[in-house]
């Protein structure tokens, strides 16, 4: 039993992220299942599945919810079905590099010298100050 408040604190966020964790995993599951059972009957909608799984997969090995390795092994698994069934990757898996932004030619700003104050005059400063109000005993 906790006794701390950390303690306690502690087991309300393990509850939390278990609970978390273990609906992204049952995703996955799912995700697989259907993938595998459309590649078997060819259906095209796999490969718009297998996109959406597989970023779902790439997210939880990052947040380390699931090993990268085990990430790595299901990926591939998908992908094998899918090239057994001959279905090409979806649109969405293929990426593009976007066009380089022409860059604007500004003209340099010309900056201008900011006048910094020597301790020595900010010294002389503060004496005559005090000269001119000196305080007085009480």
């Amino acid at each position: 039993m906790p006794i701390s408040k950390s303690a306690k604190k502690a087991i309300r966020q393990a509850a939390k992220r278990t609970v978390h964790n273990r609906t992204i995993k049952a995703k996955i599951k799912i995700g697989i299942k259907e993938i595998l059972s459309l590649a078997i009957k060819k259906d095209q909608k796999a490969a718009v599945l297998s996109s959406n799984i597989i970023s779902l997969i790439d997210k939880a090995a990052k947040n380390h919810i699931i090993h990268k390795n085990r990430a790595a092994r299901l990926k591939s698994r998908i992908s094998e079905a899918l090239d057994r069934a001959k279905i090409a990757p979806s649109k969405r898996e293929i990426v593009k590099p976007k066009p380089a932004k022409k860059s604007i030619k500004k003209k340099p700003v010309k900056k201008t010298a900011k006048i910094k104050k020597s301790p020595i005059a900010v010294k002389s400063k503060s004496i005559k100050k005090a000269i001119k109000s000196p305080k007085t005993p009480k």
